[in-house]
């Protein structure tokens, strides 16, 4: 068993010429609640120490098992978080803060719970990966100007503490409107590249092999020069993994030429011609070991009748 009460040391093993940002995160972290929760305070090393320690370290092998990966073992010896990536050394320090008994259960610091008296942690050998590629919680933007509720640090910190964030991102948006945001010219340029939707408004017929083309040159184009995003809540710059290539919201997204007879809605239409497109996008970036991400509306909601691409993130609403 590891016991609190027999170490007073956080070591960053393999660092010794600076830390690496998250795991500088993971140290100061863990020496903040180890500090409030025993009332004494714990030091950040990067040379070894005798006796039990909480240690830090870096594996690639762990690679293997996922990017974010890490391996939490606890023992007479201490506590050791080994990750695959500095992204999984976090990860790990906020869980073995969670077997102490911290808890982040809302955006807000009356919703962190310290325990009355800190866990010592079993003897353990652990691996933790994320179920998901996307997994954070959607950001409250309408308050988050708010000088006093502050909701978009809070939220940050929540979605830090919770492993919501990596260091990889997967973007998703409406992004139809953007790839062809001139559809009347597009209509002249490629007769037969555009509908019209029940709303009366123009749509891509997306089986057109320009408005594929226009599509795959839009994706290669956007990750050249868009390779990274900044996420503003959790004030870091994440690589992007995933182009989006979603249909815009609403009643836009079909067109009534698509169905037999014209105008009788069949969404299993509808969702082979929308994850066709994303499915043909998505074998264009497969070689750059990137994603493509498209939402599952309530008008395209079906299975598609074609496999999906490996590196097509198919987005479930509800």
């Amino acid at each position: 068993m590891a016991r609190w009460q027999e170490m007073s040391a956080i070591v960053v093993l393999g660092q010794d010429q600076g830390l690496i940002a998250f795991i500088q995160q993971a140290a100061v972290e863990l020496s903040y609640y180890l500090t409030t929760m025993t009332g004494r305070p714990w030091g950040i090393v990067t040379a070894d120490v005798p006796g039990p320690a909480v240690r830090l370290a870096l594996d690639p092998l762990l690679e293997a098992a996922d990017h974010e990966a890490v391996r939490i073992q606890s023992g007479p010896a201490g506590v050791r978080i080994t990750g695959a990536a500095p992204v999984g050394v976090r990860h790990g320090a906020y869980i073995v803060l969670e077997k102490a008994g911290v808890m982040w259960l809302a955006p807000h610091e009356a919703w962190t719970v310290l325990p009355e008296q800190i866990r010592d942690i079993p003897d353990l050998d652990e691996t933790h990966k994320p179920r998901y590629v996307r997994r954070n919680l959607a950001s409250p933007w309408s308050i988050s100007a708010d000088p006093i509720l502050n909701p978009m640090e809070r939220l940050g910190d929540w979605d830090r503490h919770n492993r919501m964030y990596g260091d990889k991102y997967v973007e998703i948006q409406h992004t139809w409107q953007v790839i062809y945001p001139n559809k009347p010219q597009l209509n002249i340029q490629y007769p037969g590249s555009v509908c019209t939707n029940p709303s009366g408004l123009q749509q891509v017929e997306p089986t057109h092999p320009e408005i594929r083309r226009i599509a795959r040159e839009w994706a290669q184009t956007r990750l050249a020069t868009s390779p990274t995003t900044w996420i503003i809540h959790v004030n870091e710059r994440l690589t992007e993994m995933a182009v989006p290539v979603a249909p815009e919201d609403g009643m836009e997204v079909f067109c009534d030429s698509w169905f037999t007879p014209p105008g009788n809605y069949d969404g299993q239409i509808v969702s082979d011609r929308v994850f066709g497109l994303a499915n043909d996008v998505a074998a264009t970036v497969a070689a750059q070991g990137k994603l493509v991400s498209c939402t599952s509306y309530a008008w395209f909601y079906k299975v598609p009748a074609f496999p999906l691409a490996a590196n097509l993130v198919a987005v479930v609403t509800t």
